[in-house]
């Protein structure tokens, strides 16, 4: 009896070491991120979820995750995570809307069709269950795993599906299909091209007064620390190039390429040059009602950080002031810093951004495996 006592004692003992270690590794994580004054961070999901990259959340505050590895996740209000799906291929992908959610993977895009029902059986489910769904999409093929995952997002007001079909090469010149954006209309599933010469967009977003699409992307490497510029663009028409592989950031001539762009084409300027290998991917305008006034329609950039820059650069959450009649772009700040230390060594990398029903943000971190929120309090 008394040494059932005691290994009781002592296990208790070291669960309670074990969540005061934990809370007080992530209160170190938190204090070290800088935001500007009142504002707070803390973790709202921490090493649950492996590699995650596009959130998504329904009016409720469920939240649908997706990854760099095979899984898919549904996460309560309550932080109480279910398992979406475990065999996709890089499902980076995910979007929820009008009770259904998108998932892409590699060379397709699944639909669930009732996300009500399937969010039930979840939380009745005592066994692992994961969801039915099924092929909404079929995409190009690719081959050399370089820029595979697929960014989508539902534009509500043309009901149409946005996915990008990265450059499967750091640079070369595309075949048709390939650097481009895409729509998919969820009714017909008729497909059309909306922006070409865009090398990797892993982050769009559309305005909240005008609904065009405003996008991020990626700059070749291998031209040194500081150019090309990374870039954040608008599609004001379809069918519009963005310069890639022949010019990039405001139409800077690409010079190995450039001699070789078709004739009589149109190369659209990005609205902002970011500095080279930041590496943004997702986009987000502000649409809460926790942030102070001026942080309403701001557009949040998620800068994923170089990778192979002799200085890195990057790591941290940025925001830009668009005006939509204009279709400018100013007053680029820092918002959240900190991943990147002072030794160059980093433990987080944020990848997408969305506007929780709270009215504060949640962000991913593939790096880490966490999700982070930011939320205001009044000072």
């Amino acid at each position: 009896m008394k040494n059932q006592f005691l290994n009781s004692y002592f296990q208790l003992i070291t669960t309670i070491f074990l969540i005061s270690s934990i809370t007080i590794a992530a209160e170190e994580i938190t204090s070290t991120l800088k935001v500007p004054n009142g504002f707070k961070v803390e973790i709202f999901l921490n090493n649950t979820i492996e590699k995650p990259r596009g959130i998504t959340n329904d009016q409720d505050g469920n939240i649908f995750i997706g990854s760099g590895s095979t899984f898919a996740y549904f996460v309560t209000k309550n932080r109480k995570i279910y398992t979406i799906a475990k065999t996709l291929q890089k499902p980076i992908g995910i979007d929820y809307w009008d009770n259904k959610l998108y998932i892409s993977s590699v060379d397709k895009i699944y639909v669930v069709k009732n996300v009500k029902e399937e969010i039930n059986k979840s939380i009745k489910s005592h066994k692992d269950y994961t969801w039915k769904m099924q092929i909404f999409a079929l995409l190009p093929k690719n081959n050399s795993q370089m820029h595979s995952g697929r960014y989508i997002k539902v534009d509500s007001k043309n009901n149409k599906l946005i996915v990008n079909i990265g450059s499967q090469h750091n640079v070369k010149i595309p075949p048709k299909k390939e650097a481009v954006i895409l729509s998919i209309n969820l009714k017909t599933k008729k497909e059309e091209i909306v922006a070409f010469g865009v090398r990797n967009s892993v982050g769009f977003d559309f305005h909240p007064i005008s609904n065009e699409i405003y996008f991020s992307d990626n700059g070749q490497d291998g031209l040194g620390d500081n150019i090309p510029p990374d870039e954040i663009n608008v599609i004001t028409e379809y069918k519009e190039h963005f310069g890639f592989p022949y010019v990039f950031g405001k139409n800077q001539k690409n010079y190995g390429f450039y001699n070789k762009a078709p004739k009589n084409t149109k190369f659209i300027p990005s609205i902002y040059e970011l500095p080279a290998h930041v590496a943004p991917l997702g986009i987000h305008f502000y649409r809460g009602n926790n942030f102070p006034k001026e942080y309403i329609n701001k557009l949040f950039i998620a800068e994923h950080g170089s990778w192979n820059r002799s200085s890195p650069v990057g790591y941290k959450i940025t925001t830009l002031d668009i005006d939509s009649k204009t279709r400018t772009a100013r007053n680029y700040k820092t918002f959240l810093y900190g991943f990147l230390k002072h030794d160059k060594s980093k433990f987080g990398r944020p990848v997408d951004i969305i506007t929780y029903y709270d009215g504060s943000i949640l962000f991913t971190d593939d790096f880490g495996n966490k999700i982070y929120r930011v939320y205001y309090e009044k000072i």
